[in-house]
């Protein structure tokens, strides 16, 4: 499906739509943060606690989790007109008053009860995570109709500064203050944001009378693909955060220099999606790109490691450049789906292009965004745990390349379908028509 957005060529906004614009920026920027700025600092302070690296691992994953099943349901809210405002507040504060918390928690004893202490919070955290993260790409899509693609790309920049400055602020105000001081600070941020969405938002209002309203029976196969080509960008990326650090020790590094290699896939992530989400202007079906952004990671996880095979030696310099690649494939896979899916609801499966439709479907996604975020560390870990390394990321770049080739077979049949239903279009107009002519196009009979 062919998108067509004239907004990529002039961003000409409303007073109002730079207000939601920036709102929604500064909001993602800082629910980014807030999830990856534990990354530092927790595994080893819930090591010092007597906790386990699977009870470590628990607490990550359950952030994924709870956003799974809470996403859809968000979405499924705003489809049916709950407050999109509301909801979106809520969240940051939820979000930002719960991670706070986190930070009185190193005074809990150590062993079970620290572990379910902080397994609880990041409960709460990540329902509000789900609840604002939902609303922010629904609530964008809706009011910046026709610069959609620019939109949703600034947004995913945001996304990958959160993720870049999140490690970074945490490592840094760990060091500064200890356990307590990054969780105040950015729960603190959260809370602060939420204050601004209240008094500034506008409000998104549900269109009346609408016929149809998309629900869970409406997610055909190219819908389920784009969620599948989520998930798959996803879980490389959260593998990638939970792997890296181990596979970084040979080089004997600092922390601080340890710390700019893990920026370097969330900057390349982040300043990619703009250009991806320009560039489906240029190529009208958003799947080319996520193809092209499946070889290109696919590429990246093979350099990672299993290049080794071919007799190639691993150094600092080819894994840096192969966190690149996946930070730029990863940032089309994500981008470039999630954009096909909200198109694909409106202008193919005929739902209203409001907060209603672009509610359920950023439910939808966000729930495969969570889905990633869980599959990567845990099935991925597991792997590791089996086969190692090395064969883990072959088994990864095989995954990559059947999800291209997947989201490659929807467009064939895609075409074929479209072509298909030209055809009977014409059959039934052209029984009437005479060529070379000049008999009417067509007759009513």
């Amino acid at each position: 499906m062919e998108v067509t957005d004239p907004g990529v060529r002039r961003m000409a906004l409303t007073r109002r739509q730079w207000k939601v614009m920036l709102i929604a920026t500064l909001g993602v920027l800082a629910n980014t943060t807030t999830y990856g700025v534990l990354a530092p600092f927790y595994p080893e302070e819930a090591r010092l606690k007597d906790n386990s690296q699977f009870e470590v691992g628990l607490v990550f994953a359950t952030y994924a989790v709870c956003g799974f099943f809470s996403s859809p349901i968000v979405g499924s809210l705003l489809s049916i007109g709950f407050s999109s405002k509301i909801i979106l507040v809520s969240g940051l504060f939820v979000g930002g008053s719960f991670f706070a918390v986190m930070g009185w928690l190193h005074a809990v004893p150590s062993g079970t009860p620290f572990f379910l202490a902080n397994f609880f919070c990041r409960i709460v955290q990540s329902l509000g995570a789900s609840l604002c993260s939902t609303c922010f790409y629904s609530i964008i899509s809706a009011e910046l109709p026709d610069h959609k693609n620019i939109a949703i790309a600034t947004l995913e920049t945001m996304f990958g500064l959160g993720m870049m400055l999140g490690p970074a602020f945490g490592g840094f105000l760990h060091e500064l203050g200890g356990y307590p001081l990054p969780c105040y600070v950015f729960g603190a941020i959260g809370c602060f944001v939420g204050m601004i969405a209240w008094v500034f938002l506008p409000p998104t209002e549900l269109k009346e009378n609408q016929s149809t309203k998309i629900n869970f029976h409406s997610l055909d196969a190219q819908l389920f693909t784009d969620l599948l080509a989520t998930v798959c960008a996803l879980s490389i990326m959260n593998y990638n955060d939970v792997t890296l650090s181990g596979e970084l020790k040979r080089y004997e590094m600092t922390g601080g220099k340890l710390g700019l290699v893990f920026l370097i896939c969330a900057t390349v992530y982040g300043v990619s999606s703009m250009m991806w989400g320009t560039g489906v202007q240029i190529v009208g079906d958003p799947r080319y790109l996520v193809i092209v952004g499946a070889l290109i990671t696919s590429v990246g996880t093979f350099l990672m490691r299993p290049v080794q095979m071919l007799g190639v030696e691993i150094t600092l310099p080819l894994q840096i450049g192969a966190q690149c690649l996946i930070g730029l494939g990863m940032s089309a896979m994500y981008v470039c789906s999630t954009l096909h899916g909200m198109h694909y609801a409106v202008h193919r499966l005929g739902f209203p292009d409001d907060i209603s439709t672009h509610g359920f479907i950023s439910g939808v996604f966000m729930a495969a965004m969570f889905c990633g975020c869980f599959i990567g560390p845990v099935a991925g870990g597991l792997i590791d745990d089996m086969v190692g390394y090395a064969r883990t990321l072959q088994i990864t770049t095989v995954y990559i390349l059947l999800t291209a080739s997947l989201v490659m077979l929807t467009m064939i049949t895609d075409k074929i379908q479209s072509r298909g239903d030209e055809e009977e279009s014409l059959r039934r107009k052209g029984e009437y028509v005479v060529i070379g002519s000049n008999a009417p196009s067509s007759l009513t009979v």
